[in-house]
């Protein structure tokens, strides 16, 4: 549940989708994780709002995404899972959200 709803990391079949809730309290909060079969630290900066993500990088690239739609807010982003797999290591990974 926190992981889906909170941090809002979910997988389609085409793509990754990240459409965290965070409040302001927790902006720098992190997550280390197997994400689709790779280590990953999820990293959340709530400085200028809770949701809907301005920017994402992966390992220091920041990396393109659309929005997803939805009716009650701002969608999260959604990235084709290929291009997500493409920046990722066998090491560690780090993913920065920026809401």
């Amino acid at each position: 549940m926190v992981v889906t709803r909170m941090l809002g990391l979910r997988i389609d079949a085409d793509s990754v989708i990240i459409d965290p809730v965070i409040p302001y309290s927790l902006n720098g909060i992190s997550a280390s994780l197997i994400f689709l079969g790779h280590p990953a630290t999820f990293i959340y900066y709530a400085n200028n709002g809770t949701y809907n993500p301005k920017s994402i990088m992966i390992n220091g690239n920041a990396i393109g995404f659309t929005c997803e739609k939805n009716n009650y807010r701002d969608g999260g982003a959604v990235i084709p899972k290929e291009y997500f797999l493409s920046l990722l290591t066998l090491q560690e990974n780090r993913i920065e959200i920026h809401l």
